[in-house]
């Protein structure tokens, strides 16, 4: 919960302090398209490595772009009291980016994903929610960076670097912490639309 509040403050503040000003960041700003599309992200979770799949979509200012987005995955098992259980994790939340020079063929890609979701074990992948063991609301953090390409006029893929963090993990068997659920992430994100 401190999380949250701490992460909501920070929101507020930067677009109080931005707004609040004489001359702002969104002063000359303007919305040069919007994008949509989906990502993979490669990671390991409870020591198994494997793909979480997601999408998203924001306005695109000159360099900047600010949105929301939405991952998830089920592959990760854990073995709990002899019990083999499926692992559900979903989050979702404000994506943040910029590039730089957008106009060159390859360019600077950086992102960051913010949002809160939930982790679940389950006997069973195909169990509704309310048929989990152990469910805990969590709040995720991904920054990350690398290069972008130009494919089209109205496609463009980055390939990048970055850290998948997760925190408020506390209602989960006392075996279990954040850093199970954190870790080092590859990416390749699809952006569709107009630049």
């Amino acid at each position: 919960m401190k999380t949250i509040v701490l992460s909501l403050g920070f929101f507020l503040g930067f677009f109080g302090i931005v707004s609040g000003q004489e001359e702002t960041l969104f002063d000359n700003a303007r919305v040069v398209g919007a994008f949509g599309g989906p990502f993979v992200e490669y990671s390991q979770i409870l020591g198994e490595q494997g793909v979480m799949v997601g999408g998203g979509g924001a306005l695109q200012f000159q360099h900047f772009f600010i949105g929301g987005y939405g991952i998830g995955t089920k592959y990760p098992e854990t073995v709990y009291n002899n019990d083999r259980l499926a692992v559900d994790i979903g989050h979702g939340g404000f994506w943040l980016g910029y590039t730089i020079p957008a106009h060159k063929l390859f360019h600077l890609y950086v992102s960051a994903k913010t949002g809160w979701g939930r982790i679940q074990f389950k006997a069973d992948r195909n169990d509704k929610d309310r048929d989990a063991y152990y469910s805990d609301r969590i709040f995720a953090f991904t920054p990350e960076a690398g290069l972008e390409v130009n494919v089209t006029d109205f496609l463009r893929i980055a390939v990048t670097g970055g850290y998948h963090l997760v925190t408020d993990v506390d209602n989960l068997p006392a075996s279990y912490s954040n850093e199970d659920f954190s870790g080092f992430m590859g990416g390749l994100t699809f952006r569709l639309g107009s630049f």
